[in-house]
């Protein structure tokens, strides 16, 4: 066996943006597709790998991430594809499909943590970050393992791949830090025929046009407005609700609503609204107004001028 062929090339690559991506919500195990923004930036893809020899493409059951592979592919007809499940994002629990500025306001320390202690994370009835990092380290060295001295292609998720970068930067899944990565970034690592790991680099975006980048309102989400939960079956929620839509007209203020006759609060969720300092004459379960530290059962209008700052 010659030396060159105990080299193994891997390139491990975020998927494209989705519509939840754009909405900045929580997708995990939610099998949401690439929106336009997504097919575009995949485009970028198949110019960024036209050259390059590909072995073997690599991708997670999700439909985003096969989709990123499909433009990472384009033009290698005799490319060799696999499903490698484990390599999935983290499974979000609770949290799937919810914006992440709610999130922010039923779950503070989860959202402070995702930014500044991301080996904590604990997810209600999800993964923990360890349980990826574990889960996502042991799928990428069996693929590598399987397939010494190839060039290989993964799509992947952005949680996922940065609980690898972690471990493949000797950092412990307990110590990880946040390493924010724009869709379809390229990280590259080399493995010798041990499989120890040089990074090459991280998170290349040379080949993503300013136009095609996806951007946030970092502020809002710093800041995430009150929140309203409220059941639209229940006739005294329907007037807080249209309370403080009229409020929203008049101020120019910000608020955030979720109807609990469609997506019912989660026992956890339950508790942690009942966790606040709550103004309370009696617990109304179809109706709260919530921010980080404190919330208010019930249709009072005072109180919810006091929340909303007018």
């Amino acid at each position: 066996m010659s030396e060159n062929t105990t080299i193994t090339t891997l390139y491990l690559v975020r998927h494209g943006t989705t519509e939840y991506n754009a909405k900045f919500k929580y997708q995990g195990l939610a099998d949401i597709p690439l929106n336009d923004l997504g097919h575009k930036q995949g485009e970028l893809l198949t110019g960024y790998f036209k050259d390059i020899k590909i072995d073997l493409g690599v991708s997670s059951a999700l439909t985003r991430a096969k989709q990123t592979l499909d433009y990472i592919l384009a033009g290698h007809d005799e490319t060799e594809r696999m499903v490698e499940p484990d390599l999935h994002e983290i499974n979000l629990g609770i949290f799937e499909l919810r914006p992440v500025t709610e999130v922010g306001i039923l779950f503070p320390e989860f959202q402070k943590n995702f930014i500044l202690k991301p080996g904590e994370l604990r997810v209600p009835r999800g993964e923990t970050s360890k349980q990826v990092y574990d889960r996502m380290r042991d799928a990428i060295f069996r693929v590598v393992k399987a397939n010494q001295g190839k060039t290989i292609v993964m799509a992947s998720h952005g949680f996922a791949i940065q609980t690898w970068l972690n471990y493949a930067s000797n950092i412990s899944a307990e110590d990880m830090h946040l390493w924010s990565l724009d869709n379809v970034a390229v990280s590259k690592f080399i493995f010798d025929k041990d499989l120890n790991i040089k990074i090459e680099f991280i998170g290349d975006t040379s080949h993503l046009k300013d136009e095609y980048k996806q951007n946030y309102d970092w502020e809002v989400l710093a800041y995430p407005a009150p929140l309203l939960l409220y059941n639209s079956g229940n006739y005294r929620a329907n007037l807080a609700k249209n309370y403080v839509m009229n409020l929203i007209k008049k101020y120019k203020i910000r608020a955030q609503f979720r109807d609990l006759l469609n997506a019912p609060l989660y026992s956890e969720e339950l508790d942690a609204v009942l966790s606040k300092e709550i103004n309370k004459k009696y617990i109304n379960k179809d109706l709260f107004l919530v921010t980080s530290d404190r919330a208010v059962t019930g249709y009072r209008k005072y109180e919810f001028n006091k929340i909303l700052g007018v």
